[in-house]
């Protein structure tokens, strides 16, 4: 968790993640914004589509550009 805090401080503009990931690292890493985001990849694709995922997939999508 730390090292991908470090990396993703550094203006990142591919991210590939979880939506769960992602959110708290939205939540709870200093620096991470996706802002400057040019491409964002979710993984579990196979369970984007269910209805638990649909409150972390709105909160992504209200702050990617």
């Amino acid at each position: 968790m730390m090292q991908q805090s470090i990396s993703l401080a550094e203006c990142s503009h591919i991210v590939v993640a979880t939506p769960g990931r992602l959110l708290d690292h939205l939540s709870n890493t200093k620096g991470f914004s996706l802002r400057m985001l040019k491409y964002l990849v979710l993984d579990e694709a196979d369970r984007l589509l269910n209805m638990d995922f649909e409150k972390a997939i709105d909160d992504i999508l209200k702050v990617i550009p």
